[in-house]
């Protein structure tokens, strides 16, 4: 795991330097860096040393014919598979690590052959100096972030946005529909980034830059996926469905197993995090390292005591960390300034302090990490399949358009505000209804109301013929995993050096989930979902564990807030009020101030513009 920047066109190679070392959270252990005055390019790289920690594995890393070089963030897991096919065919290595094969694999086999070989999470850049071109990478499911900014003949790309905005030439104003999007899905949707002049590269996608110019390409479609599936759906019992989806989860946690350093895992005691620990102990000859955090203020949304029985029944070596909401206070600062764009996913800080924590104990840390997307986990989706089950009676979807026609005649009469609500579920389409579940302004919170949240980024429509609910797990795997989720895990455990891998996203167990029938994941009757996990879990821990309800790791901010964040949150929203910034509206300062914030309303529509307000004022 590691942090990369590059420059190409005029790089200043005093700068750059200095711009790559921004990212030494990422990579603490060495630098390097590549540096081709003729061409004007530059590429610099931070190391954390995880495989082969001789000088073999340094980056950034030159090719045998010397046509290719390379820097890379994140690991191909099964870089050791591979090495036998490239022996064969006579190539000699230097060391043992990734990135070496990951070379060989390229110049053997072309850029989009390797990729389909290679398993793992990846962003690289590859620079070709026989077509004078560089290739940046990013692997299919977006665990690596990679961003990068382009204009006349420069080109710059980074790890983390910070680096970018150094650079004179970028367009460093705020794009004003990314904060749109923020305050509608909670983070800022890809390819946007809350600077203009600065992209994100999208899963699954490869950038070529060549002759000052960029071409974007898709070289894994989760659309594609999903047909794929439909077109070769699984026919086999639940039993034999279980016994498949084992066995993936145990090559992919054999694989994430491997390191020259001490590895662990973050056990929240969840169904996900269970049955990766539960694999990685059945494959450990000694007790695994496990972490998880209590929250001392909350007990109703504490797991800490799940997490410790599931670690006494597998034999764990269990560590507990607390977090308070002054520990939080205290924290804000620093989980802030390691989030380059506004980011109001409250767990954000537990994630933060369990990684920090982990971090003195081990150097890797496995996770359980896109369960819910792959196999039914989220109540949205027992909810949306109900939803579709009531849209197929005769004349559900006429009445829904009709109560919705008829509400719009005046929208602030709350009965029919519920009659307009009740007409989007039945007649609305799968993006409005999933957009439904996101937090709602009764006001824009930006002072411009001509500027909305995208809506190109919500469009579960195009897993067509798909249930409502495989729609909406498609829709989290395109958006709030990579968006939201992996984003929170990277900066969390990357601003301590701590490498975490999640066997759930391996993209053959994604690819597989696709292949199954809806009834093996999810009941809507029971509103139950991972019905699969489940059944693997039912051998190996008591029914209790499994059988509970989904709490998550979100910090308790409903409660904080009405408590012991209050004065601190009034205070925030009092000093915005005053200081009068020019992008939000007053009323919803207000609104948010006077109504929800003493009433203890709308506990993410607070927390979204307090984080806000906190990431402007860490500029």
């Amino acid at each position: 795991m590691c942090g990369i920047f590059g420059w190409l066109g005029s790089p200043e190679p005093t700068l750059a330097k200095s711009l790559r070392d921004q990212l030494r959270h990422r990579g603490p252990d060495a630098d390097g860096e590549w540096f081709d005055p003729e061409r004007g390019v530059w590429l610099g790289h931070r190391r954390l040393s995880v495989v082969d920690l001789s000088q073999a594995g340094a980056q950034p890393m030159i090719s045998l014919s010397g046509r290719f070089v390379i820097v890379f963030n994140g690991e191909v897991y099964n870089h050791s598979r591979i090495r036998p096919d490239l022996e064969a065919r006579g190539i000699v290595f230097r060391g043992h690590s990734d990135t070496e094969v990951m070379l060989a694999a390229i110049e053997t086999w072309g850029l989009e052959t390797a990729l389909e070989r290679f398993i793992g999470m990846f962003a690289f850049a590859l620079w070709d100096r026989q077509e004078k071109t560089l290739k940046l990478v990013r692997d299919r499911i977006g665990v690596k972030p990679l961003y990068w900014a382009h204009k006349g003949d420069n080109f710059a790309f980074s790890s983390e946005l910070k680096p970018l905005t150094k650079l004179s030439w970028v367009d460093k104003e705020f794009n004003p529909n990314a904060l749109a999007d923020f305050f509608k899905f909670l983070y800022v949707p890809a390819p946007m980034s809350i600077v203009k002049g600065i992209q994100k590269l999208e899963a699954g996608k490869i950038l070529t830059f060549k002759n000052s110019q960029c071409e974007i390409s898709t070289y894994w479609n989760l659309v594609n996926v999903a047909e794929q599936a439909r077109a070769n759906p699984f026919l086999g019992s639940l039993q034999e469905a279980c016994e498949e989806t084992q066995s993936l989860i145990d090559d992919a946690v054999a694989l994430r197993m491997v390191a020259d350093v001490p590895v662990g895992m973050l056990l929240s005691g969840g169904m996900d995090s269970s049955i990766v620990a539960s694999s990685m102990q059945e494959q450990s000859s000694q007790s695994i390292k496990t972490f998880t955090i209590r929250y001392e203020d909350e007990p109703t949304m504490d797991e800490s005591e799940y997490a410790k029985e599931v670690s006494q029944l597998l034999s764990t070596e269990h560590r507990q960390f607390n977090l308070s909401a002054q520990h939080t206070l205290d924290l804000l600062p620093k989980v802030i300034e390691s989030f380059d764009e506004p980011f109001a996913d409250s767990s954000s800080v537990s994630s933060y302090l369990v990684s920090l924590e982990t971090r003195k104990h081990v150097t890797v840390a496995l996770s359980g990490d896109g369960g819910d997307e792959s196999f039914g986990g989220y109540p949205r989706y027992c909810w949306a399949e109900n939803i579709e089950n009531r849209r197929n009676f005769p004349l559900a979807k006429i009445f829904g358009k009709t109560l919705s026609t008829i509400s719009k005649t005046s929208p602030n009469n709350k009965t029919l505000k519920r009659a307009r609500t009740w007409g989007t579920l039945l007649s609305g389409s799968a993006g409005e209804l999933y957009s439904s579940v996101f937090c709602q302004w009764a006001i824009s919170p930006l002072n411009n109301s001509n500027v909305i949240p995208s809506s190109t980024h919500v469009r579960p429509e195009i897993f067509r013929g798909y249930p409502m609910a495989s729609q909406f797990m498609g829709q989290d795997q395109l958006g709030y995993l990579p968006d939201d989720l992996l984003v929170k895990m990277d900066r969390a455990t990357m601003a301590h050096s701590l490498e975490l891998r999640s066997p759930l996203l391996d993209h053959r167990l994604i690819e597989f989930a696709w292949r199954l029938p809806l009834n093996y994941k999810i009941s809507a009757n029971e509103d139950k979902g991972k019905l699969i996990l489940r059944e693997l879990l039912y051998k190996k821990l008591p029914r209790h564990l499994i059988d509970r309800i989904k709490k998550g790791f979100d910090i308790p901010i409903t409660s904080w807030l009405k408590g012991p964040l209050k004065d601190w949150a009034s205070d925030l929203l009092s000093e915005a009020q005053r200081d009068q910034d020019p992008m939000l509206n007053p009323q919803a300062l207000r609104y948010l101030r006077d109504e929800c914030l003493h009433a203890g309303k709308h506990p993410l529509l607070v927390w979204s513009m307090l984080m806000y307000l906190n990431w402007r004022k860490s500029l």
